[in-house]
């Protein structure tokens, strides 16, 4: 049994322990890879990889960097954090909603990115391609108060410090890659904190400033958080996109009240390819350590990081849910087909929906006649209207060549039936 137990672990070797040591990390970076210009880790808690950049910068601008490596890794999902965070109420039971009326929390991811960092002289005498340029960046903490109360004024000063030094003002940014956390508080008081500081250069017209959020796709990635945003946010503004955020419907009210100069990017938009876009990126740290960038376009748009369909039609063709597609050579076999997909669909993810529906796709045949639509968007959703096909297939079963349609329950049920 020891063994087998042990049999999923790497050998612990003489990097076992520098390999799992935050302040070694670095180092043992520095070691294979043969650097000599230090190397060592920030902790900033949620806001520490982009505290990493805005550190990077003040070394680049001073003159004791040439060159910096700046990023963040986060593959902590251990039960000491976990249970901790749901202690302090941070943690969803349902889906993660940023920015959303309806926000009860984070949902915990894993990642890691670096980006490598030049001043803008440097980088052109070299001849490097500049995916965006850093003009500005603010570090603030929220002062007095709980640990898990953030301050509007305090995240308020990360901004203005960060535009002071890019040396104009958020009045002309087209999105924030926000902090996005996904709880009631700390969004509210992020969105609130990101229209004071905007209000500082006199009123702005409602619904002038974009927003979004890395979290609102692939979760709360903590220390990571700030480098994916940042990676997000560069990837934009050179391919002069607005890009959407995730899992807000029915956007927080605090949009129509004191941060209607804000709001959330829900279809996204494609710029012209020869304008600039401005941006800034957001963190805010557990504990109350916040910091700000702000970036803006660098050359013109990378071809590599064009995706394989066209932007415009990626933005319009957003979803929340999946058609399933089942195809038997008759109603009993069809019966038979469905308990199965019920037995894959117990305890799947919502993530897994996507690659269950098109794994039915292929599957289907042309040769077998009776065929069967569902549309659900969670895994409980997809089982309830099986369970409900199941019940059709029993007491109500279509005739030869006859299509039944039980919209309200998002299904569709043919036999036989000729193409229209």
């Amino acid at each position: 049994m020891e063994e087998v137990y042990k049999s999923v672990f790497w050998p612990i070797t003489e990097d076992s322990l520098a390999g799992g040591l935050a302040n070694t990390i670095a180092g043992r970076v520095c070691n294979y890879f043969n650097f000599d210009g230090g190397g060592y880790i920030v902790d900033g808690a949620c806001s520490s990889s982009l505290i990493a950049i805005a550190d990077a910068c003040t070394k680049l601008t001073s003159g004791d960097l040439d060159l910096a490596l700046a990023g963040g890794v986060d593959v902590s999902l251990d039960t000491f954090e976990l249970i901790g965070f749901a202690k302090t109420g941070a943690l969803t039971a349902e889906d993660m909603r940023v920015y959303d009326r309806r926000a009860s929390g984070f949902i915990p991811g894993e990642g890691c990115g670096f980006v490598v960092l030049k001043r803008l002289e440097d980088a052109r005498i070299s001849g490097d391609y500049v995916y965006a340029m850093i003009n500005g960046w603010g570090i603030s903490s929220d002062g007095k108060g709980g640990i898990t109360a953030p301050s509007k004024i305090g995240q308020a000063k990360a901004l203005r410090r960060a535009y002071e030094k890019a040396g104009y003002s958020p009045h002309t940014l087209d999105f924030i890659e926000g902090h996005g956390m996904g709880t009631p508080k700390g969004d509210r008081t992020e969105l609130e904190g990101i229209a004071l500081a905007m209000s500082y250069d006199g009123e702005l017209a409602p619904r002038s400033c974009g927003i979004t959020s890395f979290k609102s796709i692939v979760g709360h990635t903590k220390a990571a958080a700030g480098i994916g945003g940042f990676i997000k946010a560069a990837i934009a503004v050179n391919q002069r996109v607005l890009p959407p955020t995730a899992g807000c419907q029915e956007p927080n009210p605090v949009f129509d009240t004191s941060a209607q100069c804000l709001y959330p990017i829900l279809m996204g938009a494609v710029r012209n390819q020869n304008e600039t876009i401005r941006a800034g990126v957001f963190g805010a740290g557990f504990g109350g350590i916040n910091c700000h960038v702000t970036i803006s376009s660098g050359d013109a748009p990378a071809p590599k990081l064009k995706p394989s369909i066209e932007e415009r039609a990626l933005l319009v063709s957003n979803q929340d849910t999946e058609i399933f597609v089942l195809s038997a050579a008759s109603i009993v076999e069809l019966l038979q087909r469905t308990q199965a997909v019920l037995n894959i669909a117990a305890g799947m993810s919502v993530a897994e929906l996507v690659d269950l529906a098109a794994k039915l796709a292929w599957e289907i045949k042309s040769s077998q006649p009776v065929r069967v639509a569902v549309i659900a968007g969670t895994p409980d959703e997809l089982i309830e209207r099986l369970q409900q096909l199941e019940q059709i297939l029993n007491d109500l079963p279509p005739a030869r060549g006859e299509v039944k349609t039980f919209a309200q329950k998002d299904i569709w049920v043919g036999h036989a039936v000729n193409p229209p």
